[in-house]
């Protein structure tokens, strides 16, 4: 999982992040968080906070995550937020928040640009100035990201050992999820003893129920490819995209099938 995208995953969730981190005093519950294409030279805001429509005194707020140096990164960011406007017209105000790892990083061209970034519209935010012990929920998070492994390990720990019964669950997908994404070479099972989760019911998180899903399609895979040979590209997708339902009706009309037509389409019909 790349980092932009796992930020975005975690506002997404938990909205309350991203308002916590922006130091931005606005209800995180009154808004919607997607992505939205600016058309006809295919622009994509990959992060927008929107009010409801009639709630006009909030703003819209568009998200940048920025972990690569790019020279270009204003001139492209702004030319997204102006088209965005002069293309929906929105009734609301508009501010903006780019989210840096650390200084370093920030070195875009700003020549034609410090209006716009001396304004309230733009917001920086760099994450090397989070790595303050704290107690605070989110900035915790922020430190599983941003922290060395080990440190991370601790600040996972620490989380999980404080959650209530009813946080639990939501707690261990978030931890879980920046976990895989710090270490991309294990394995669900491998982070679960690194986290001390053996006496957590990891039945219930969503994680639990994805691995469990790839396993399923994995041995249908495996069952359908020693009756039928090897499996065409379209029907390797299918069983990817597939939830539970599916992969197991699968399953039991490949009990009778005498070819791939059988199993799929007879089923779907």
């Amino acid at each position: 999982m790349q980092t932009d995208a796992l930020f975005y995953h975690l506002f997404k969730t938990i909205p309350g992040l991203f308002f916590e981190i922006a130091k931005l005093d606005y209800p995180p519950k009154a808004y919607q968080f997607s992505s939205i294409e600016v058309k006809q030279i295919s622009f994509r805001l990959d992060g927008v906070f929107k009010p409801p429509e009639t709630e006009v005194d909030l703003p819209i707020i568009f998200v940048e995550v920025q972990f690569q140096a790019d020279k270009q990164f204003y001139a492209r960011f702004f030319s997204e937020i102006f088209l965005y406007l002069k293309q929906y017209q929105p009734q609301h105000d508009w501010k903006s928040v780019i989210i840096f790892p650390k200084r370093a990083v920030d070195n875009g061209d700003t020549r034609h640009y410090p209006m716009l970034l001396d304004s309230p519209h733009v917001s920086r935010i760099y994450l090397e100035d989070f790595k303050t012990a704290t107690d605070n929920f989110y900035l915790q998070l922020i430190q599983m990201i941003i922290n060395t492994s080990n440190d991370s390990i601790t600040v996972a720990k620490k989380l999980i050992s404080q959650a209530q019964d009813n946080e639990q669950i939501l707690l261990l997908d978030l931890v879980e999820t920046i976990m895989l994404y710090k270490f991309s070479d294990l394995s669900r099972e491998e982070i679960k003893q690194m986290l001390d989760l053996s006496t957590v019911d990891m039945k219930q998180t969503r994680f639990y129920q994805e691995a469990c899903l790839e396993g399923e399609s994995l041995l249908l895979n495996k069952l359908l490819e020693k009756r039928f040979g090897l499996l065409p590209e379209s029907i390797l997708a299918r069983l990817k995209q597939a939830n539970k339902e599916k992969l197991e009706n699968w399953a039991m009309a490949l009990l009778s099938a005498k070819t791939l037509d059988d199993v799929f389409i007879k089923t779907d019909d």
